[in-house]
């Protein structure tokens, strides 16, 4: 796989347990989601931008009755991602107290577009670094 393309297990792995703001999770008035997320193991950091375009069917429950302020940060506790290039079904369970479920078009991180056909969930901590191009802030 090239540098411009990752696949579905490295997308999943790359986003497991990674922090963001609570309100980066939301869709645009142009039906994208853009954030940028940190993650931190073995003392390593690493950032993600991430960018999902045609968002649609976008559905959040929260399990707790605790709402969500701005700033709030949320862990990508589980990461699941299904379909194929124009049809992808993405699942974050931050916490594993709250449900976020969206179906978007095209799915980019750090630039690559996520390719392939299937399902991975990542619910456990990688074997292996994700194969993502480095970060590039404010890179679209």
């Amino acid at each position: 796989m090239d540098r411009s393309t990752i696949s579905i297990a490295n997308f999943c792995a790359a986003l497991y347990c990674a922090e963001t703001r609570w309100e980066a999770l939301a869709t645009a008035p142009s039906g994208r989601i853009v954030f940028t997320a940190r993650t931190l193991d073995t003392g390593q950091e690493n950032y993600y931008r991430v960018e999902f375009d045609n968002v649609r069917d976008y559905s959040c429950q929260n399990e707790t009755s605790r709402g969500w302020e701005p700033g709030d940060r949320l862990e990508l506790s589980i990461v699941e991602l299904e379909g194929e290039p124009g049809a992808w079904r993405v699942w974050f369970n931050p916490w594993y107290l709250h449900e976020i479920q969206f179906w978007c078009t095209r799915i980019r991180v750090n630039s690559a577009e996520v390719v392939g056909r299937g399902k991975h969930v990542q619910d456990w901590l990688p074997d292996r670094v994700p194969d993502v191009p480095p970060y590039t802030p404010g890179a679209a």
